[in-house]
């Protein structure tokens, strides 16, 4: 029996009985990978070869892992290296990473971790190491497991360590299938009878081929277009995305404009318009992501009357905060921390009432993730300006909109924010979670910022995170299912674009309802 001699080699190779793996057996038969994993199929047809095919997950370093070896330590650890001799400011430590996402996690964890404080001394804010923090310097197991990972040895898939390294970014899965051949009792008959031949058949006609006429000569494989062939995903929309046009389309069939404003923001616009005191705990590094460098405040008139509403109330009716407002603190650039900022921003512009607004934006806050909250998301809020509004309509609101995503089961709960009063806070009930989870925080603007920006109107607004969101509309338990470095390939290709579940609730869809149409 004449015989390719690709499969005549394979053949031979095996001929001892042994299983052998992939890659052993093209060296050996001296051809590429590809070129056996092509002969392969062939082989395994007809039943001359079997293949036993194994998964090994391992890990991977990534940019961020890669560059934490070059620099021989985590950020955190080069933290607690540059306070090791004694308290340094804040601004100077920033000055010794190389942007301030790197500080921002290596500040987060050594905070969190109790391995260093804050001191405040004059206008200056000081970072201390802590007796913990000293300790923790020497050794670094998250770092070790790094070095292992680099190195290539075998680590505990779910050991803590491995799971922080995976959800920080410094690592990734990566899973290999390992093919090991065995030749089969027919494959030995073949063998015994084959005779090679040197004409190698040819599986792709290339335009080499055609232009140089050897195709007139070639001997070209049967095409069998029943063969295996590897699963492929096409690009789809992540769930995020698709939840975030679902409110999008809410939104507008309830009659709300869109509105924008930039990431980085000044803290004037963040939080002062806000009415949110200077020395407030929401102020503080550990919350919020600040820059370098000093905003423009434009309207000075606007200034004047935010500076009076805190030092007495100006005209808002109160008495302020009593404190002298410093306008250069006002001034510092930050990462804007929640979707209000846009919403004061359109709010100064002229309008024409009644005002229905809505945005669908990214927000930042400088606090440890867990099942429910990251340091990077997206916030939907809105308001409505107009005549008679009240804490009934804004619960009517709220009720309409997460109807319409098949949440029905709300219920709602009194609150304090230092910029709405009165203030409540949406729950629905996550069977998952087996408890309530919020879903919303909400309002009525107080006066104070309100009578700055001319308007005189009530004005009732919201906010609520899109992660947490997606969370409950797709079953998950963590936010981290559904966002970030921790969610499951599977998932993102397999999930029901078109219909949202909810245990306890019949399935719906806002792509199901009866919209305008309209894509915006």
């Amino acid at each position: 029996m004449q015989l390719d001699a690709a499969l005549y080699g394979i053949l031979q190779v095996l001929h001892d009985q042994k299983p052998h793996a992939l890659e052993a057996v093209a060296q050996k038969a001296k051809l590429s990978p590809d070129a056996v994993r092509r002969s392969l199929t062939e082989l395994e047809q007809h039943a001359w070869v079997s293949v036993q095919r194994e998964k090994n997950d391992s890990f991977i370093l990534t940019k961020t892992g890669q560059q934490a070896i070059q620099e021989k330590g985590l950020p955190e650890m080069k933290l607690l290296e540059l306070l090791h001799a004694q308290p340094l400011e804040l601004q100077k430590i920033q000055s010794h990473f190389s942007n301030p996402q790197t500080f921002s996690v290596a500040f987060g964890l050594a905070k969190k971790s109790n391995w260093v404080s804050i001191q405040k001394k004059e206008d200056k804010t000081l970072l201390e190491i802590t007796p913990l923090g000293k300790k923790a310097a020497t050794n670094s197991p998250t770092f070790h497991v790094l070095q292992a990972i680099a190195r290539e040895e075998e680590v505990e898939q779910n050991a803590p360590t491995v799971i922080e390294l995976k959800a920080r970014g410094l690592i990734e899965s990566k899973t290999r299938t390992e093919e090991l051949m065995t030749i089969t009792p027919k494959g030995l008959e073949i063998l015994k009878t084959a005779i090679p031949i040197s004409q190698t058949k040819i599986a792709q006609l290339t335009p080499e081929l055609i232009v140089s006429g050897k195709w007139k000569d070639a001997a070209f494989k049967p095409y069998d277009v029943h063969l295996p062939v590897e699963e492929t995903f096409p690009g789809r929309l992540h769930p995020l995305t698709h939840t975030m046009r679902d409110i999008r389309r809410i939104m507008v069939e309830m009659g709300f404009y869109e509105m924008s404003s930039p990431l980085v923001e000044s803290a004037f616009w963040n939080m002062d318009v806000m009415f949110i005191p200077q020395d407030h705990p929401a102020r503080e590094i550990q919350d919020t992501f600040y820059l370098p460098g000093k905003a423009v405040l434009e309207d000075a008139e606007l200034v004047k009357r935010v500076k009076a509403t805190h030092e007495h109330g100006g005209k808002s009716g109160s008495k302020g905060h009593g404190y002298e407002w410093n306008p250069a603190v006002g001034m510092q650039l930050l990462l804007r921390t929640h979707g209000s900022a846009t919403t004061y921003r359109t709010m100064s512009l002229p309008q024409k009432m009644p005002v229905k607004r809505f945005s669908i934006g990214r927000v930042f806050r400088n606090e440890a993730i867990d099942a429910t909250h990251l340091a990077e998301f997206h916030q939907v809020d809105g308001y409505i300006l107009a005549e008679g509004m009240s804490l009934r309509h804004l619960m009517g609101i709220v009720q309409e909109f997460y109807a319409k995503l098949g949440l029905k089961e709300i219920k709602f709960k009194p609150t304090y924010n230092p910029y709405t009063e009165p203030s409540m806070e949406a729950y629905a009930y996550n069977p998952k979670l087996k408890k309530w989870v919020e879903l919303i925080n909400s309002g009525v603007f107080r006066p104070e910022t309100l009578k700055p920006l001319g308007i005189n109107v009530p004005v009732i607004s919201w906010g609520l995170g899109v992660e947490r969101l997606a969370m409950l509309l797709h079953d998950k338990k963590t936010t981290k299912e559904v966002m970030g470095p921790e969610v499951d390939l599977d998932f993102i290709r397999t999930y029901n674009e078109t219909t949202h579940t909810w245990e306890g609730n019949e399935k719906l869809s806002v792509l199901e309802k009866k919209l305008s149409g309209r894509d915006v």
